[in-house]
């Protein structure tokens, strides 16, 4: 005997004051929806499992030390495969084992409804939206059904719980081939154990190992950015920021207000690059959601980069203070090995240019690798930016050697792009030292934004401390 089950139990809808069951809405029907979502599935079919087994298990994954968890996207794959094979029962049981872990998961919580609501039209399908929305108002409460103002959906909500779960299908078959690498990871220093890839355009956050040099792909997991995109101008736009950024000290769940969720971890931004156009805007962070919430729909933050208290977890143990990259553009391109490794050499060469010129105390070579139209630093332009260096070349006297910590990325900007950042010894001369010729050492911080104009690549900014 069929089970009556009550799709009340868990959504209850209100219209003009009256309850109802059956929603008469100018919405996506379960039907076109899910044949969105079956198109996704049969599109793909079979990459991921391949991407799986033939990707070579990378060091931390070898040695155990990445956490194996069953993805959540993972486990709405499956529901839908079983909705699809109308075994309605068997998907049930599964969102229930989904709530029972996250309660506040709303894409499981209206996917249970609409699949209740069938169940009880005896298992025929219905013009019936998937996420559903309405002229009036409904609520979801995820424990004892009655609705709650936290879970309260409108039409734009509605929207964007679509979104959300056609997003999270999606990431299992465009996950990143592990035989490509991010276009905008050139070189990792040693010291950069990890790096994050930020994708807005299909709401992941990507994390890559540093292995000898090269950047392998560990795991992703789905975010939240800013309620008007990416591209941040000014404060208060609720834009997220392009660009790269590293990881300040994090901020403990204790010390902040609920809606940061498991911690905060703030970026450097503004940077470098986006005080020399002019970007403004303070408190860009990666941080987790409320209490009372699993998940916050894609475009929701004020700018910051938003995953579930969850993920966020697992993704903090694999960040290191000052060292992790952040890089955040429109969108990911990768590369095959071969193109990276050509434009790897490419930005080395730059590097090595540089290097040569300060070796050789050859100023004509110095000047040339600098732009005389763009190029500024902090207050100086060209012309005073060279004529500090000038006398240091001109008398000779200063050393730099032992470049370490270098690292390269493209950066996401309107014309072709370099960050290279390093760190080198500073040899000049002991002016407080009775003894002749003594040198004494400093440690000088280099960060340099190359740009190609078509022809040759040139320093347009560059930074020191």
């Amino acid at each position: 005997m069929k089970k009556n089950v009550n799709a009340n139990a868990v959504l209850s809808v209100k219209t003009n004051g009256t309850k109802t069951n059956r929603l008469n809405l100018n919405v996506i029907s379960f039907d076109a929806f899910f044949a969105v979502i079956l198109c996704i599935i049969t599109g793909y079919s079979g990459i991921i499992y391949a991407q799986q087994n033939n990707a070579d298990k990378s060091p931390m994954q070898a040695s155990g030390k990445i956490e194996q968890v069953i993805s959540i996207d993972a486990h709405l794959l499956d529901i839908y495969k079983l909705i699809a094979a109308k075994k309605h029962e068997d998907a049930l049981r599964r969102i229930d084992i989904l709530l029972k872990q996250y309660p506040n998961f709303s894409v499981a919580l209206a996917l249970k409804y609409d699949l209740l609501t069938i169940i009880n039209q005896g298992n025929k399908d219905i013009n019936q939206p998937l996420i559903l929305t309405q002229q009036g108002k409904m609520n979801i409460d995820s424990k004892s059904g009655t609705g709650n103002n936290n879970y309260l959906i409108n039409q734009t909500r509605e929207d964007s719980i679509r979104q959300e779960a056609m997003l999270r299908i999606k990431s299992l078959y465009e996950r990143p081939d592990p035989r490509l690498i991010p276009r905008g990871l050139l070189n990792l220093a040693p010291r950069q154990k990890t790096a994050l890839i930020v994708d807005p355009e299909k709401s992941r956050i990507y994390l890559y190992e540093n292995v000898n040099g090269r950047p392998k792909f560990l795991f992703d997991y789905y975010i939240t950015i800013g309620k008007k995109g990416v591209d941040k101008e000014q404060e208060g736009d609720n834009k997220t920021p392009l660009g790269i950024y590293n990881l300040g000290m994090p901020i403990p769940k204790k010390t902040l207000p609920d809606m940061y969720g498991y911690a905060a971890m703030p970026l450097n931004f503004p940077n470098d690059w986006d005080k020399r156009n002019n970007i403004t805007g303070t408190n860009i962070w990666i941080h987790g959601v409320p209490s009372n919430t699993y998940s916050r729909p894609p475009r929701a933050s004020e700018g910051c980069v938003v995953l579930t208290n969850p993920d966020l977890e697992r993704l903090f143990k694999f960040t290191q203070i000052n060292t992790t990259p952040v890089i955040i553009s429109k969108s990911t391109e990768w590369v095959d090995l071969e193109q990276w490794k050509k434009e790897r050499q490419e930005a080395l060469g730059l590097v090595k240019k540089w290097q040569e010129a300060w070796d050789t105390y050859d100023f004509e070579s110095y000047k040339q690798l600098y732009s005389f139209n763009l190029f500024k630093s902090d207050k100086k332009n060209y012309e005073q930016w060279l004529k500090k260096y000038f006398i240091f070349f001109d008398q000779k006297q200063i050393r730099l050697q032992n470049m370490r910590h270098l690292s390269i990325y493209r950066y996401p900007a309107n014309e072709p792009t370099l960050l290279i950042t390093f760190e080198q010894d500073m040899m000049i001369p002991d002016v407080m030292s009775k003894e002749k010729g003594k040198m004494k050492q400093s440690i000088m911080q280099k960060r340099q934004y190359w740009q190609y104009d078509g022809i040759k690549w040139e320093i347009v900014y560059e930074n020191e401390s």
